[in-house]
Parts: C-alpha cells; sequence; structure tokens
C-alpha cells in the first residue's frame, strides 16, 4: 500500500473544532514520514474536504459511541459536526468512521488507556516532538491533532499489514478496513 502520494487524512471531531492531520508513510526504508496537523471549524475543515481530490487519499474520522452515559450539549454537537462531516464526504469512496477505542487498542493493546498512553507510543514511534530550533516529526502537534494523528497512522499501518498491539483479531475493525480496500 506504500505508494508515493499515498495520505491518510485523520479528524477528530469536536463541538465547535476540529483536529485534523495529514499522514503520509514513508515510501522508502529510512525516510521520514510527512505529518502535519491543524484545528479548524466546521465550515473550515468542510472546504477543506471539498479541495481534497488526490487519489490516493483516504479520510478516517474518529466516530462518536455512546457509552450509555447521558448526552452533554457537547456530545450532541460532536454527533452533529460528525453528520455533517459524513454529508460533506457522501460520494467519497476511500472513507472511514473509526471508533476511538480501536485506536486505543492498535496503540496501547488496551481498550481503557489514556491519551497520554497513545502520546508516549507515538513518540516511542517517531521520537519527541523537538522545540523550535531542532524540530522532530510531531512538532507542533496539538492535543486536539494527536488523536486525529493517531488514527490516520493506525489506519495506514492497518492497510500496510501492521496491527499494531492488536493481540487477536477485532473483526469490526477488519470489516471497517476492509471497505478502504475497496472490490477484489
Amino acid at each position: 500500500m506504500r505508494v508515493p502520494g499515498f495520505r491518510v487524512f485523520g479528524i477528530d471531531p469536536g463541538p465547535t473544532s476540529h483536529g485534523m492531520a495529514l499522514y503520509a508513510p514513508p515510501v522508502r526504508e529510512g525516510a521520514e514520514p510527512l505529518i502535519e496537523g491543524a484545528d479548524q471549524n466546521t465550515d473550515a475543515l468542510i472546504e477543506h474536504i471539498g479541495l481534497m481530490v488526490e487519489p490516493f487519499q483516504i479520510i478516517a474520522v474518529e466516530d462518536f459511541v455512546p457509552m450509555g452515559q447521558r448526552l452533554d450539549q457537547n456530545s450532541i454537537n460532536t454527533i452533529k459536526a460528525i453528520g455533517t462531516i459524513e454529508y460533506v464526504m457522501r460520494n467519497r469512496i476511500r472513507k472511514v468512521f473509526v471508533p476511538r477505542r480501536f485506536v486505543k487498542l492498535y496503540w496501547t493493546g488496551l481498550g481503557n488507556t489514556k491519551d497520554g498512553d497513545i502520546w508516549a507510543a507515538m513518540k516511542s514511534r517517531f521520537g519527541e516532538p523537538g522545540t523550535k530550533l531542532n524540530r522532530g516529526v510531531l512538532y507542533g502537534i496539538t492535543s486536539h491533532q494527536r488523536s486525529a494523528l493517531a488514527l490516520a497512522v493506525m489506519v495506514a499501518d492497518y492497510l500496510d499489514g501492521d496491527r499494531g498491539l492488536l493481540s487477536k483479531p477485532v473483526p469490526q475493525l477488519d470489516a471497517l478496513m476492509e471497505t478502504l480496500r475497496g472490490p477484489k
């Protein structure tokens, strides 16, 4: 799957602002991946999605999964934002909505881990963010963008055959990823 130009655009929806990250895996051994992040409001995100025409572009959106608790207004607004994003992407073939628990399982092997544990795993893989004068590939990635990047990297790796720290098959996740591969 690692072809020049292959990219995964991850989106971590929020009630008013959305974390986004673009991840392009290295195409050869020893090369660094392309990692970019941004936070945008819904209108800017919709415009950004509308401009994407790259043939190897995959859009991965963190999906909202109710956990049996009452929903507050932020949760409802996030669900509305996901619906808006889904509507804008309705004609895109290569898109996937992935529940957060699968991202947690991929990066840490645990479904109940904290975001800090995922960030630690990402730093272990890509190196420290660094400083303004000595930038690492994660430099400038903010907390909201981290979730989007963790999702984008997981999707890219999964399509490349890397199942991260998943110790056993996860049929729901396998089915989601299979939708990206297209017809056989």
